[in-house]
This record gives structure tokens, sequence and C-alpha cells, in this order.
């Protein structure tokens, strides 16, 4: 996608170069009214105040310009916005690279009612230590393949990343090594928690049996 963006654009300036050039040899023009010209044309703004008058300059705008550049305007725009969509998608999926620093990990969810254990974990998070209520949050999970559920996706100061907690690459990827706090959580409750993750600042174990004590456990270890 990004190499279809670049071609689009690498194109887009050899055309407006050419065009540049060809309004300066075929209609006298200078720089600054040839370059004006080209993107008021490209643009399809078309003010009036320059226009190409000779036959060699007509022919030059309609194929640098209305065949060929219009074209490859239409082809990075569309690109771009396509790419945009791609990445708000993987973002929503968790398939999206993060790259933070001083924020909050949640190694695991619990597998019964995930959503709403860690949106109390993190309102009681808050509300314990109000120094974290700006703090980012990562959520290291496989719990949520569609995407967060509304109330944690819809905060702006959440996001996801889909990983195993047992899985290195993964671990670095959610940036455990830069993170203020790190909580491991068990996937059922009674079950031990273990991780591949290096010490932080801040580690806890919480089992999943209740958000207060768990989120106790979490940010006092």
């Amino acid at each position: 996608m990004r190499n279809r963006i670049r071609f689009a654009l690498v194109g887009l300036l050899i055309l407006v170069g050419l065009h540049v050039v060809s309004m300066m040899a075929f209609e006298h023009l200078g720089l600054g009214e040839a370059i004006w010209l080209t993107f008021t044309t490209i643009t399809t703004t078309g003010y009036g105040d320059y226009s190409a008058k000779t036959t060699a300059g007509r022919a030059s705008t309609i194929v640098l310009i209305y065949l060929s550049g219009i074209f490859l305007l239409t082809q990075a725009a569309s690109a771009f916005f396509e790419f945009r969509i791609l990445r708000r998608e993987r973002k929503r999926r968790g398939e999206w690279r993060w790259d933070m620093r001083d924020h909050i990990v949640f190694v695991n969810a619990p597998a019964d009612e995930p959503g709403d254990y860690l949106r109390r974990l993190l309102d009681q998070l808050h509300r314990s230590h109000a120094h974290f209520a700006a703090v980012p949050s990562l959520i290291l999970t496989e719990a949520f393949p569609d995407g967060l559920p509304p109330d944690l996706e819809d905060d702006p100061l959440i996001v996801q990343l889909k990983g195993r907690f047992d899985d290195p690459a993964a671990l670095d990827a959610a940036g455990v090594d830069q993170a203020q706090v790190l909580v491991i959580l068990a996937e059922n409750e009674g079950t031990a928690c273990r991780t591949a993750a290096p010490s932080t600042s801040s580690i806890g174990c919480a089992s999943g049996a209740s958000p207060r004590a768990s989120s106790r456990n979490a940010w006092t270890t």
C-alpha cells in the first residue's frame, strides 16, 4: 500500500515537472506562471487567467495532466484513504505495532467477561492512583479477535495488541521494557501467572477473582 502511494506521488511529481517545462517551452511562460497553470489545471480549479494556447501546449496538457496527472492524483488519494482505513482496522483488531513509552501494559484477559473486567480494573486503577488517569494503556491478549468492546475501544487511552503472554516477540512489541506498570492477569481463576516478560519497575499478578483485589496486587508489587 505504501509503495503504491509512493509510486503515484513520484509519478505525479515527474508529470508536474514535465508540464511546467512544456508550458515554459511552448507557451513562453515564466517559471512561476507555468507552475501556477500546472497546479490550477491538475487540481481542476481552472481560474482561466492562464491557459495553453498553442497546439503543442494543449497536447502536453492533455497527455500530462488530463490523462496521466489526474489519474495518478486520483490513485494517490485513493491509496492514501485505503491505507488509513486499513491502518484503523489493524489497530482495531490488535494487529498494529504500537510505539509506546511510560504506559501501562495488561498481559492476558480473564476468560469470563474480559471486557467488563478490564473496564472495572482500569476504573479502579484510575480512582486509586489519579496520576495514572492520563497514562495510556495497552492490552496484550487474544481475547478480542474482532476488536475491543465498545466501552474500551471508545477510550482514546486504551489500545490492544494481539498476542500471547508466553511470546517474547509479542511482549517486546507491547513495549514492556518501557512500561511504567506491567499487570499480568491469569486467564482463569486459580491459574498461576506465567510470562516471559523481563522485569519492570512495577509488576503484579492478578488471578481474575475480583477487580478490586486483583487491581490492588497489580500496581503495588
